[in-house]
């Protein structure tokens, strides 16, 4: 029999519990919950009872928010009272959406350049072409390109020219000048393509004519000099020495068959149909 004091289970069948003395009668008779059952049930009572109390008190804190807001405390009401004049005036609604707006999205150039001032940072000129719309009052076989130029190999006896101012005049009646040879890259440019496509050597705006010894540029202006002067061929300009004529114009040296470097460095001729072929250039691509 379980003791109703402290809840000893007692086997035998005595009156008094043998752990604390109690009378076990009393307790058959009642017929209830042990104590510990009782205690337990109490306790879980009252929980649930401060878990009731405490959901109470936050739905009241979160009445009290929602009506703060209602009140207009946290956010004011969007107006709605301009939309409905616009409906009202058609005719003022259109000149509305014709009118620009002050504060546009997309930044133009000017805002740009001057952000850029601003803020120290200079702007970066904008890439332009050098080819331009162009065509010569004689048009060649074939154009080339090289460096942002444009040149040309014209033939002499196509166009009747027997000297070589003729061919300078020839040149600027094009639009160009005879070619002026600023480096070796261009040099090689040159010598590769009228050795590659013509299979000869072409004049260009290189002469000491009317001042032996002193070497100019017809057009521009360039430091730039590439005579042969290699072991096993005559050192150049030589000015016709031994041919008892003068050589007063610069072309590549390139003769088929003959003892010559073929290698694009320059020698010094007279103008004659041995070559027939020279450069017009152009500062721009056409």
């Amino acid at each position: 029999m379980i003791c109703p004091r402290c809840g000893h289970n007692n086997t035998d069948d005595s009156r008094y519990c043998i752990s604390c003395g109690a009378d076990l009668t009393k307790s058959s008779r009642s017929r209830g919950l042990p104590p510990i059952l009782i205690g337990l049930t109490a306790f879980l009572a009252t929980v649930f009872l401060v878990l009731l109390l405490f959901s109470a008190v936050s739905g009241s804190g979160k009445s009290d928010v929602a009506k703060d807001g209602d009140t207009g405390e946290t956010s004011a009401p969007a107006e709605t009272s301009a939309p409905a004049e616009i409906a009202e005036n058609p005719d003022d609604q259109a000149e509305l959406a014709q009118e620009p707006e002050e504060n546009p999205a997309t930044p133009t150039a000017s805002d740009s350049s001057a952000a850029a001032s601003d803020s120290g940072e200079e702007t970066p000129a904008a890439e332009t072409s050098t080819k331009v719309s162009f065509r010569p009052a004689v048009d060649p076989e074939k154009y080339y390109y090289y460096g942002g130029h444009t040149y040309a190999f014209y033939y002499t006896n196509d166009y009747g020219i027997t000297s070589f101012w003729d061919v300078v005049e020839f040149c600027h009646d094009q639009g160009g000048h005879l070619a002026t040879i600023n480096d070796a890259e261009e040099n090689q440019f040159l010598f590769d393509t009228v050795e590659q496509n013509y299979a000869t050597t072409a004049f260009f705006g290189y002469t000491d004519d009317g001042d032996e010894g002193h070497w100019y540029w017809t057009d521009g202006d360039s430091d730039y000099t590439n005579w042969t002067n290699e072991p096993g061929f005559l050192v150049q300009p030589d000015n016709g020495k031994g041919y008892g004529v003068d050589e007063d114009y610069a072309e590549f040296n390139y003769e088929r068959n003959t003892a010559s470097p073929n290698d694009g460095t320059w020698n010094d001729a007279p103008f004659t149909h041995n070559t027939t072929r020279f450069i017009c250039e152009w500062d721009f691509e056409i």
